[in-house]
């Protein structure tokens, strides 16, 4: 594991959020984001999905009513008291770990400066975010759920949040993979796509997964629970993501050394 250890601290050379478009006005920096919300206060309902280091841009209303634009990390979700969503996240703007309101959003916008349409849909997508969460209003609470599903394969999955849910640890895997020679090239991100419709077939949503991979930072704790998800599924989930990981390899013509180490990482953890 030392050298998965070196290659996750090298990736923070070539991992930097790219700058805004220029269409994005930054707006007023504000003193203070969400940090009244007390810790001890938060949870985790099902429902809130999960964050693998989405990573996009905001038009945010802090507490204070102050609105700024800036560039995101999402690394977890969780809820206050009043059960509404918050995304804990990287903030480029201010070089440091803050809270975000899912109600205090006033727009997303892509890293490419598109704006998105419909904000709840996009938790949904790109977070697995029930659409009582999604859709938060402040007037309902929601309880946890203890009931346990059964993992469907590939073949009976035909909507894009459960898809989403199945290939989770699959595409941390395929993002560290695609980041480790510096640079994820367009020729990765189709290979991945690919490996993606290997595994759904023409039920895939090819569009939304492109999306939410090219969006991913996984953080190194959500590398090592990708790596423990494979090394406790049965041996047709490890080979589709050996599969992939080869498609991800080939794609742009040149074998980096960097690429060779991670592929050697994958595999000693799926022997272990």
């Amino acid at each position: 594991m030392e050298i998965l250890k070196k290659l996750l601290r090298d990736r923070s050379q070539f991992a930097e959020i790219p700058d805004p478009p220029p269409t994005i006005s930054v707006g007023a920096e504000s003193s203070d984001d969400d940090t009244e919300e007390e810790p001890s206060r938060l949870s985790e309902p099902e429902g809130l999905g999960s964050a693998e280091g989405q990573t996009f841009y905001i038009e945010y209303k802090d507490a204070n009513g102050k609105k700024s634009t800036r560039s995101i990390t999402v690394w977890g979700i969780t809820a206050n008291a009043s059960c509404v969503p918050i995304l804990t996240a990287k903030c480029h703007l201010r070089n440091t770990n803050r809270s975000f309101r899912i109600d205090r959003i006033l727009e997303i916008i892509d890293l490419d400066g598109v704006y998105v349409d419909d904000i709840p849909a996009f938790l949904q997508d790109n977070f697995g975010m029930n659409s009582e969460f999604a859709n938060f209003s402040g007037q309902k609470k929601i309880e946890n759920s203890t009931s346990k599903k059964k993992t469907p394969t590939p073949s009976e999955i035909g909507n894009w949040p459960e898809q989403r849910k199945f290939i989770r640890p699959f595409a941390v895997l395929w993002i560290l993979l695609a980041q480790s020679d510096g640079w994820v090239q367009d020729s990765e991100v189709n290979a991945a796509s690919k490996a993606f419709e290997d595994l759904f077939g023409s039920k895939a949503d090819t569009d939304r997964f492109e999306a939410y991979f090219k969006r991913l930072r996984p953080s190194d704790k959500q590398v090592y629970d990708a790596m423990d998800h494979f090394r406790t599924i049965g041996q047709m989930h490890s080979s589709q993501l050996v599969e992939g990981c080869r498609q991800i390899l080939n794609a742009d013509g040149v074998i980096h050394s960097n690429e060779v180490k991670m592929i050697k990482v994958f595999a000693d953890a799926l022997r272990s």
